[in-house]
């Protein structure tokens, strides 16, 4: 009697943990479908101090859930990503850290000055591409213009026949501003060179489809003016 107990209880016990293991399976996908696709950012396996070169050893890759990325985009801009995947890992590799970073941190682009090379592409909003173009001393206003800022931006150029003067072309509407010269916005902050008023390059993020408008003045060929927009604009 007490032998058939046993086998009855252990029969339930058996049971049960697999009732247990079915339902971890399906809690475990159900979860994994919920948080959708993951991106490989790189963790701090220890305190690396400032002035650290960084190194393999010293990140592992972790999968973090896309959908929870935005935590990392410019809080200023909320455009880009400040994070650095895997896939950006070697752009980063024997460079030395601007700021501390602790064990189990997640690497990012304000950990180093910039600029860093490909590894900005990460800070270009989806869909966006970067360009540079040059800013005349008669039309330059970089005094005002500060990356992270939205700008019109405008084409001055030499009127023809005899009347000659100037003509002023509207081009892009609220394009926003990356760079101005080396200065470049990451983690809310300004980071690069020092220079403002002698800045004599502004890079903006435009669809492709907008750059054969700012091709005539990144050759050189027009004279560019941006005007400084609202923060929100009235509807």
């Amino acid at each position: 009697m007490a032998m058939a107990r046993s086998r009855a209880l252990l029969a339930v016990a058996v049971l049960c943990g697999l009732a247990a293991v079915v339902l971890l399976n399906v809690y475990l996908q159900t979860r994994e479908r919920a948080l959708g696709t993951t991106a490989d950012l790189m963790q701090a396996v220890r305190d690396l101090p400032a002035g650290t070169t960084v190194a393999s050893a010293d990140f592992k890759p972790v999968a973090f859930p896309e959908l929870y990325l935005d935590a990392f985009r410019d809080p200023k801009t909320r455009e880009g990503s400040l994070v650095i995947r895997k896939e950006d890992f070697d752009h980063v590799l024997q460079r030395p850290l601007r700021r501390d970073v602790g064990a189990g941190e997640f690497l990012l682009l304000s950990h180093f000055e910039p600029p860093l090379g490909p590894a900005l592409n990460a800070v270009i909003p989806k869909g966006k591409v970067a360009v540079t173009v040059p800013l005349d001393r008669a039309t330059r206003s970089s005094e005002l213009i500060a990356p992270g800022l939205q700008v019109d931006v405008y084409a001055v150029t030499e009127a023809r026949g005899s009347a000659g003067g100037m003509s002023t072309e509207l081009l892009l509407e609220d394009v926003t501003v990356l760079a101005v010269g080396s200065r470049v916005l990451l983690g809310g902050q300004v980071y690069g060179g020092r220079e403002r008023s002698d800045a004599g390059t502004v890079t903006l993020a435009v669809t492709p489809g907008q750059v054969p408008k700012l091709a005539p003045a990144a050759v050189g060929r027009a004279s560019i003016l941006l005007a400084l927009r609202p923060p929100e604009s009235p509807e």
